[in-house]
């Protein structure tokens, strides 16, 4: 298989991991709103809608940057990399949507630690 066939290959498998995960947290954001009938997230200063293109956005730019950095997840430091940078763009995407700005603190001393967990985990469970 040629180089640009695997990337290929390792951007479209994070992108549908990316994907597959914003669509689960996006159909736990619709049974909150259906369970409270609003749409309506005062704490966060959201809506609905802007919860799930936050999730599908966030899925999307970590799904990449995991599959591109998908060869790394051989050894357990690089599933951790990985998995950081990952948790990264998915909380850098949330602190956007909640606060129209990225916090790169917020992004990074919670993305690290949450995305390096599950890249660690990840690589821990194919053993």
């Amino acid at each position: 298989m040629s180089i640009s066939q695997n990337l290929a290959r390792n951007l479209r498998w994070g992108l549908t991991w990316g994907l597959a995960v914003a669509t689960v947290f996006s159909l736990y954001v619709l049974a909150l709103t259906v369970m409270r009938a609003s749409t309506r997230f005062d704490a966060y200063g959201m809506t609905t809608w802007t919860i799930i293109l936050t999730y599908l956005g966030a899925g999307t730019v970590a799904g990449l940057a995991i599959g591109l950095l998908r060869p790394l997840t051989r050894w357990s430091i690089g599933a951790i990399l990985t998995g950081s940078i990952g948790g990264i763009c998915v909380y850098g995407a949330i602190g956007f949507a909640m606060d129209g700005r990225v916090d790169p603190v917020f992004a990074l001393v919670v993305g690290i630690p949450v995305g390096g967990a599950a890249g660690y985990i990840t690589f821990r469970e194919k053993a």
